[in-house]
This record gives C-alpha cells, structure tokens and sequence, in this order.
C-alpha cells in the first residue's frame, strides 16, 4: 500500500493525495468494525466452561426421560397385546388377572377396548358359560354395562340372588332415567323371587329388609314402597305402614292397589276392636274404664309374671320392661318347633354382650289381647327357672299408638288405655 501510495502521488496534487490517504482510513476502520460484529469472528468471547456442562446436563436428563417415557411406552404395549392375547384365546381367567395386575400402567383407551373385547367374547360363549364369564369380567370392571349384562345372564339362568345383586349394583351406577326405570323393572322381578326364598323359609324380617334397602336405594320407585308396606303389615309393623300406602294411594300405577289395602286393614282394626271389648268385659277380673284392655298379673317377690299362651300352648312370661324384645328360652323353642329366621341380634345381658337367634310366632295371647306374627330372640334360662321367657316393650308397644299401657302395682293388673 505504500509504495502504490507513493507512485500514486507522483501523478497526483497533494490536496488529492491526502483525500485518498483518508479514504483508505475510513475503509479499513469499516472493515475492522464487521469483523468484530460477525458471528464467526473470532474476537468473540468463548463459552463458560459452567454453562456448557449445565446445558449438557440437561441435555442428559431430557434423553433419559423420553427414552424412560419410551419404555414405558413400550411395557404398555406388550401387557395389552399379552392381555389381548389371552382373551383371544379365551383364556379368561387370566386375561382378568392380568388386567387386575397391570391395570395402572395400561390407558384408559386400553382398557375400554379390553373391556369391550371381554364383553363380546361373553356374548358369543353358550348361556352355561355366559354367565361365568361375566361374572369374571365384573371383577376387573365395575362398569354399568357389565353389571346389567349379568344380571340378564343370571335372571335368564333363574339365579335370582345372583340377578339381583348384580342389577342392584347396576342401578347404583345408572345415570339416565329412562334406562335406570328399565333396569328397576327387571330388578323388581329379581326381588320378587329373592321374596319368595324369604317367604319358604317364613323368614319375614328377611323380606322386610330386603324391601326397605331398596326403597332407601331408590324412594322414588312406587313398587319397592308398596311391597315394602306389604312386609311391614305381615310384621304387625301395621302404623308403620299406613303413611307409605297413603302416600301410594295417588300414584297412577298401584293407587288403586295402595287403598284397597288400607280399606281392608281399617275393617280389621274394627273387628279387632269389637272383639277386644267383648273379651275385656268377660275375662278381665279388675276394674276398669271403658274400652281399657286389662291383663292379669301374677306378682312373684318384686317382679310380675303374665300367663299367656304362645302357639295354642300354655307359657308364663316375666314382665321385663327393660327388654326391647320378647326373648324365649330355647328348651321351650324347641319344644313349640319355631323357625329360625336365619338372623340374629346382640343383646346385653347380666354375662355381657351377646348374639341371639330370631324366631317367629304366629301367635301369642296375653289377658284379651291377641299378638300376631312376632319375632322373638332366643335365650338361655335355668331348667329350674319359673318362666319361659320374658315378655318385652315390643309386645307392649304392638298396640301403640291407639293405645298406651301401665302397670298398676296396687291391683296387679296390666292396663292398655285407649289415646283419645
């Protein structure tokens, strides 16, 4: 550059030499500037040394996880197409406990078409096997549509207990109304034969309870209330039920059904009336108001005795107005050959806590007043004791609430006075 300069500057005029010489300046101080500025100059300070291995680091962490979230992916895979597998070689059993076993690492779009897969595979099988197989499937999915598709199998195969339980299940799960009316109508025909079991074993505390669950399960339903009634009345639970046929006396499908009930017990409870005021007036020995039902006690030390008569056969009761529940002793339970109703209850007594067998009696008769289809508990008495049993509040309550009761120590008398 130089020496062009110098030979440059013989042709030319100073002014114009030192215009040039400027020029150049300019131009070499531009060119230094871009290099500076490029993002490959070399005047560019290097990296931390920190940062390059953090960023590493993250770089490690990042290809662990989605070669992790790869795995993953892949053990997915192959439990359902092992577990598809199995169904498809109706390998059922274990296609289920391969399900129970794997169920949180397998999708829900897995297992949705492994249920639906299991569900079409029952269909297909022969009615015998049908049944079983959905009963398997119901182990792994508590599905809405597994439940009902049971219950036909076992409504079908006349496996009541097994139709009812799997429909009750059923429409605690259903949401559409129309479809839960369709499912309480199978469900009623389920418990109507579940009744008739009860009723073979004269079991019927079991038929109550079976209605009262359902009527809690679903109080909308006018033919779980109705038999519900039924039970109550066949219980002498008779008060209890008369709100429930009141109540189903404006409904369109058992209205009609509801009052004829009620008719026919209003005509009972007169006839029970007259009755009951002939016998008090020729067997009651102590005094009395009008229409008072009067019982004869027997006092014995400090407590009172009732003759009574229990199944046409002759029995004295202590008067235990501490005991909820009439309870006889099971020398005397087997001599009258009462049914066990298959249920028992805790009850206290002077050793403590303990469970009692329930039976049923048809009949019990006390003084003038006729009880009818009481459940009583079974207990242990001495073979030297002086009574059967004990007579308890439920017998004094059965006539409540047209009636309340008092003992009157001065004459020894048991009296049921009417409510006005």
């Amino acid at each position: 550059m130089p020496v062009i300069c110098l030979c440059y500057r013989q042709f030319m005029q100073p002014k114009s030499f030192y215009i040039l010489i400027l020029t150049a300046l300019l131009l070499l101080g531009a060119a230094g500037l871009w290099m500076i500025n490029s993002p490959n100059s070399q005047l560019e300070e290097p990296p931390n040394k920190g940062d390059t291995l953090i960023q590493s680091d993250s770089q490690v962490a990042a290809l662990a996880n989605n070669r992790a979230i790869e795995k993953i992916a892949v053990i997915q895979s192959t439990d359902y197409t092992e577990i598809n597998r199995l169904i498809n070689n109706a390998a059922f059993p274990s296609a289920i406990s391969e399900i129970n076993k794997h169920h949180s690492r397998l999708s829900s779009a897995e297992l949705d078409r492994l249920r639906r897969s299991l569900i079409s595979s029952a269909l297909m099988q022969p009615k015998s096997e049908k049944k079983r197989t959905l009963a398997l499937i119901s182990q792994a999915f508590d599905d809405v549509e597994v439940w009902e598709l049971l219950g036909d199998a076992a409504l079908s195969d006349n496996d009541w207990r097994l139709a009812y339980q799997a429909q009750l299940r059923a429409s605690d799960l259903q949401n559409d109304p129309i479809r839960l009316e369709r499912l309480l109508s199978k469900l009623s025909v389920s418990s109507s034969h579940l009744r008739k079991s009860y009723e073979q074993s004269d079991d019927l505390i079991g038929i109550r309870d079976l209605y009262q669950d359902l009527t809690d399960r679903h109080p909308s339903f006018s033919r779980f209330r109705y038999e519900l009634a039924i039970s109550m009345i066949n219980l002498g639970e008779t008060e209890a039920a008369k709100p429930i046929l009141q109540a189903l006396s404006y409904d369109l499908e058992l209205g009609s059904l509801a009052q004829q009930t009620l008719n026919k017990l209003a005509n009972i409870v007169a006839d029970s009336k007259a009755g009951e005021s002939t016998n008090t007036a020729v067997s009651s020995q102590a005094p009395s108001q009008f229409n008072d039902l009067v019982v004869p006690l027997v006092r014995v030390g400090n407590s009172f005795m009732i003759n009574s008569s229990i199944e046409q056969t002759s029995a004295r009761l202590l008067l235990d107005t501490g005991a909820s529940i009439t309870s006889l002793s099971s020398t005397f339970i087997s001599r009258l050959g009462l049914i066990d109703t298959g249920r028992s209850i805790s009850l206290s007594t002077a050793n403590g806590v303990t469970r009692a067998k329930l039976y049923r009696v048809k009949r019990l008769k006390i003084g003038p007043i006729v009880l009818r289809d009481m459940i009583v508990a079974e207990i242990g008495l001495s073979t030297q004791s002086s009574f059967e049993g004990l007579l308890g509040t439920d017998a004094l309550n059965q006539l409540a609430p047209k009636y309340t009761y008092l003992i009157d120590n001065q004459k020894s008398s048991l009296i049921f006075s009417p409510i006005n």
